[in-house]
């Protein structure tokens, strides 16, 4: 949500003056997104896609928005099929700025999982203090 709301005017020194305030949520509680493009393996047919997010720098695994490592998906018929992935940046303790990760994107299938990892960054506004 973004909201702004202005002051009305005042003259100062001869020249109209007000003062603008502005609030956006997402830089309150900053949840970056990713999205991701996904394609069956050939000539399968997944039961679902599985999701999680690691730091590049030590492979720790990070918290998603649902308050799990992992996130599940349905498959779908429609090829590709776009995914998306977000993480809550304060219950991981990041800080503002780009983060180096790694996403992990496995089908499962009936002859057994298939996993794709792609390095990527998120970019993380946190605003609440300062």
């Amino acid at each position: 949500m973004v909201f702004g709301h202005s002051t009305p005017a005042y003259f100062s020194l001869g020249q109209a003056r007000a003062l603008t305030l502005a609030y956006n949520s997402s830089t309150v509680n900053p949840t970056p997104v990713i999205f991701l493009d996904v394609s069956n393996p050939p000539g399968s047919s997944p039961t679902a896609y599985s999701i999680q997010l690691r730091r590049a720098s030590n492979n720790s695994l990070l918290t998603l928005l649902n308050g799990s490592q992992t996130v599940y998906y349905a498959p779908s018929t429609g090829i590709p099929v776009r995914l998306a992935v977000a993480l809550d940046a304060q219950s991981n303790g990041l800080a503002t700025g780009v983060l180096d990760v790694t996403v992990t994107v496995t089908a499962h299938l009936a002859s057994g999982n298939q996993s794709t990892v792609v390095p990527t960054r998120v970019l993380a506004v946190d605003q609440t203090t300062g």
